[in-house]
């Protein structure tokens, strides 16, 4: 790169300090020397580590944020007369193609595989035409995508989906740098004896397991054994089930370099998705499941093709039914009384994103791609 060359990432949906958004890719991109914007919902204009931030309001609803936001997002974008911009949600597929009538570089970055998330959207009414609205989906997506110069995804299941060649499968593993500064630097004995803590971070949902994981406990009170809940409910009223348990703590949203702490001080990591469409894919998108092995966390997660894949090639976890808060209970009461095996387990999972699942792995792909971006801008 013979000058600083200018990214422009936007989001209508995402927060700053967005793990995919903005610890790994961004802050990537400042290292690697490109100057950074970031325009995403925040209350004020600033520079963090390294990254400016240009701020987008709070939208009012759904609609308000797929449709004004969404302008407003590609009115700031234009301003910034970047060399590559960079979107994250499907909503702003119409200002990408806007973006390319002007004749810019643009990446799209598909966290997900959302045409399997429809049919969980409770807002899409009426229900039968999230099964119609799930299977266009894809295509409208996939046709659109054509004319970008990029696409990034988060695992391989979604890089189907997309039917041409510029396709890179950019997965959510881990920074090794920040977990090292915030837990595995720390001087820390594992458990023989005593209290074993499971704990599992992210949205605290139903359809990725929150009540079998609370009911699990239960098969549990007869052991010197809590669950740990880390992030926002969706359904406020959970949170009186959750009180209702005496071996489960709720500690609400935390930021990530919290999470490492509390990663540190637990045993077992849990990922108990639901089987439904929008977690039977589940796989290198997990971000958890990479953080609790670079915790030297052993798991216990639902027993699904992707999952079961990376957790038995680790030997690192226990993969269960997660429609069984019996079975859920079972995998954690014998990590339990068996703690000399959740510790290599542990170890094990934490070789494993030493040697591939690591972020620092992955950023070489995303640097690969703006270096060709901008050689072809300079050209």
């Amino acid at each position: 790169m013979s000058y600083k060359a200018k990214v422009c990432f936007l989001s209508s949906v995402h927060s700053l300090l967005d793990v995919r958004v903005f610890y790994k890719e961004a802050k990537t991109l400042v290292r690697a020397g490109y100057e950074v914007v970031l325009i995403v919902q925040h209350d004020r204009d600033e520079v963090v580590d390294g990254v400016r931030v240009v701020p987008l309001p709070r939208p009012k609803n759904r609609l308000d944020r797929m449709t004004r936001l969404a302008w407003k997002s590609f009115m700031l974008a234009i301003k910034e007369q970047a060399d590559v911009y960079h979107f994250h949600a499907p909503e702003l597929i119409p200002i990408g193609l806007l973006l390319k009538l002007l004749g810019k570089k643009v990446i799209y970055d598909v966290h997900e595989a959302f045409g399997e998330k429809i049919p969980s959207k409770e807002w899409i009414r009426p229900r039968q035409a999230r099964f119609l609205i799930s299977k266009l989906f894809p295509q409208v997506e996939n046709a659109l995508s054509r004319f970008f110069d990029h696409i990034i995804v988060a695992d391989s299941f979604v890089a189907k989906q997309f039917k041409r060649q510029s396709v890179t499968v950019i997965a959510n593993y881990p920074v090794l740098s920040m977990v090292k500064a915030r837990s595995l630097d720390k001087v820390r004995i594992r458990k023989i004896v005593g209290r074993t803590i499971a704990i599992y971070v992210g949205g605290l949902t139903r359809e990725r397991g929150l009540l079998q994981m609370v009911k699990a406990m239960e098969f549990l009170s007869d052991l010197d054994v809590e669950l740990h809940l880390l992030g926002r409910l969706d359904d406020p009223a959970d949170e009186e089930l959750i009180k209702q348990s005496s071996n489960v703590k709720y500690f609400g949203f935390v930021t990530l370099e919290k999470v490492f702490e509390y990663l540190a001080l637990a045993d077992i990591g849990l990922a108990v998705f639901q089987p439904t469409r929008a977690y039977l894919y589940a796989g290198e998108n997990t971000n958890k499941l990479f953080e609790y092995m670079a915790c030297k966390l052993a798991v216990v997660v639902s027993d699904f093709p992707n999952l079961r894949r990376i957790v038995e090639g680790a030997k690192c976890g226990i993969c269960v039914d997660p429609t069984s808060p019996q079975e859920i209970a079972a995998a954690i009461r014998y990590l339990h009384e068996n703690p000399e095996v959740r510790m290599q387990m542990g170890e094990s999972g934490f070789q494993a994103v030493l040697s591939k699942y690591n972020w620092e792995r992955e950023s070489e792909k995303l640097l690969e791609i703006y270096n060709r971006l901008v050689s072809e801008n300079e050209g």
